[in-house]
């Protein structure tokens, strides 16, 4: 078992006596990330699924150094943030690898950000560049254009016209293939992530190389990630999928990169290029579940799907494993700490399905690392029994530093070294973690706490969901009172028999204060551009005009 506190993990040379197939790759991320390359040279490195498109491993290295030598003529300086805003394409990760190599701190961007959001982020991180592609052009120029000359702009043209004052990517391809001679240090910061903005604008999330190194490392480790495996990603490059990528080109893998979830696209590729891993949200193993023609595609060669971002519940985890197989992993964490707070392996989902008296841990989100410290504490930060409801904690080798420009919202979170995720749960006699909620979206109800996770968990066993938000709505009586918003599946209709049923429903497996007291329906649940169900927004047509939140 690995125990990294006590200054076990002080060194590079501690981590790689620990993990020896690590050695001489350093910890900063451009050095890594050039011995990796040469390692796996001939190899295919990334490969987008669309066009065909592909670098081999020497070919990414040599392009990344060439923009890196191209941004530095541009005056790019190791500590200047540069925000990179593109589709899932090549350049991203051709981008990525230059900013470690210069020590350029990386800002990277949704693509789905609303442009208030985005005018925040270029300020609030005091970007120094902006790279995006002619697809995206359009959402973030009048950004470039309020900021002035103070803000360098390079665009991927794909052919086409760019505007005065935009360099194409394609000139910075015309720079020297040397390495770049930075002198950048495991401790200096690699990228501020920014947070998915649930409650208010988003959190820069200030991290090191060497906390993402440590991130890398394990979730090749933790995620089953084999020499010369076949990645295939459809979910945005800023999300997880950009933090694992990594992981996997420390194994020699290949990246298929989609632009877009399209999922006889994602199944068609999966049977074509045999792919043997690959990461999904819950909305998009629910989809998949959905789709008429999902059992006509060879998925054979499929032997991991890791999933996370939010729960999934249990009815629709065993109908996934039917088809897909014993073959998924759940992880949990978040930006703070990066999706290695705790896992749920393969063995223990197969378990929980065969054995009657473990069906329980699918709602769990499984055990935490042994690396990682995780405890339930209560309002006071004091340690609660195994079984009693709290806020989890963590402590961990790869933490952030803290939030940009947020002192106090950095204080309130990390607290003697401990971590607070804002996440409620508890942890079970056996050691497996449960999460019952965000705090913020906790429902006070006639004084009851109402955990919207778990009515949720709930009514998504009910035949007509296909999924299902549940959020608290003003009340008179009650204060708030529970509001289910269901998007039926194809064969349902939203009529009064079906609310009467979905509420009778959750009579019989809920507390009476946990029932919904109304349903709504809605074609689509909306989810963040990270992935999450979008609370924020749900809950605004309801609380417009009210300044509280709390009725």
């Amino acid at each position: 078992m690995f125990k990294f506190w006590g200054g076990l993990l002080s060194s590079s040379l501690e981590i790689e006596e620990l993990i020896p197939w690590i050695k001489g790759f350093g910890f900063t991320l451009g050095e890594w990330r050039k011995n990796v390359c040469v390692r796996y040279s001939e190899k295919i490195a990334v490969k987008e699924v669309e066009s065909g498109r592909f670098l081999s491993y020497k070919e990414l290295n040599l392009n990344s150094n060439k923009v890196a030598n191209g941004l530095l003529d541009l005056g790019i300086k190791k500590g200047d943030p540069v925000v990179l805003f593109t589709c899932n394409r090549l350049e991203y990760l051709v981008l990525e690898q230059a900013l470690h190599k210069i020590g350029a701190i990386r800002v990277s961007l949704n693509e789905r950000l609303s442009s208030d959001y985005l005018r925040y982020i270029i300020n609030d991180s005091a970007a120094k560049m902006v790279v995006t592609d002619h697809e995206l052009l359009g959402k973030v120029y009048p950004i470039i254009q309020e900021k002035g000359q103070q803000l360098k702009v390079v665009c991927v043209s794909d052919g086409n016209k760019l505007p005065s004052g935009v360099l194409d990517f394609e000139e910075l391809l015309k720079y020297s293939e040397e390495e770049p001679e930075i002198n950048v240090d495991e401790q200096d910061i690699a990228q501020y992530g920014y947070t998915g903005g649930t409650t208010g604008f988003p959190k820069g999330v200030v991290r090191t190389h060497k906390a993402d190194f440590i991130t890398y490392v394990f979730e090749a480790i933790e995620w089953d990630i084999t020499d010369g495996e076949k990645m295939l990603w459809a979910t945005p490059l800023p999300h997880v999928a950009g933090l694992v990528i990594p992981a996997g080109f420390l194994k020699g893998a290949t990246a298929y990169i989609m632009k877009k979830f399209d999922i006889p696209k994602f199944l068609e590729t999966i049977e074509k290029e045999k792919i043997t891993w690959t990461f999904l949200v819950p909305t998009m193993v629910y989809m998949l579940l959905e789709h008429p023609d999902l059992t006509k595609y060879d998925l054979s060669s499929l032997r991991t799907i890791v999933y996370g971002a939010s729960p999934m519940s249990p009815e629709k985890l065993k109908q996934a494993v039917k088809i897909f197989g014993p073959i998924f992993i759940q992880i949990y964490g978040q930006y703070e700490v990066p999706d290695l707070i705790s896992r749920l392996t393969k063995e223990e989902h197969l378990e929980a399905l065969q054995n009657p008296s473990k069906q329980k841990r699918l709602a769990s989100a499984g055990k935490p690392h042994s690396w990682v410290e995780v405890k339930i504490v209560d309002d006071n930060d004091v340690e609660v029994p195994r079984g009693t409801i709290g806020e989890i904690v963590v402590r961990a080798p790869h933490m952030m530093l803290g939030y940009l420009n947020k002192p106090e919202v950095t204080a309130e979170t990390l607290k003697n070294g401990w971590l607070h995720t804002g996440d409620v749960g508890y942890m079970d006699e056996d050691g497996y973690l449960y999460i019952i909620d965000r705090k913020k979206d906790m429902i006070i109800s006639g004084g009851m706490n109402v955990y919207s996770a778990e009515v949720e968990k709930v009514l998504h066993e009910h035949p007509a969901v296909k999924d299902v938000a549940v959020i608290g709505v003003p009340d008179e009586k009650w204060g708030e009172a529970v509001k289910a918003i269901v998007a039926l599946k194809q064969e349902y209709k939203p009529t009064k028999e079906i609310v009467d049923d979905i509420i009778r429903f959750a009579k019989e497996k809920l507390p009476a204060y946990a029932v919904p007291k109304s349903v709504d329906f809605i074609d689509e649940i909306p989810v963040t551009p990270y992935g999450k169900i979008d609370k924020k927004k749900l809950r605004e047509p309801y609380w417009k005009g009210l300044e509280r939140k709390v009725h």
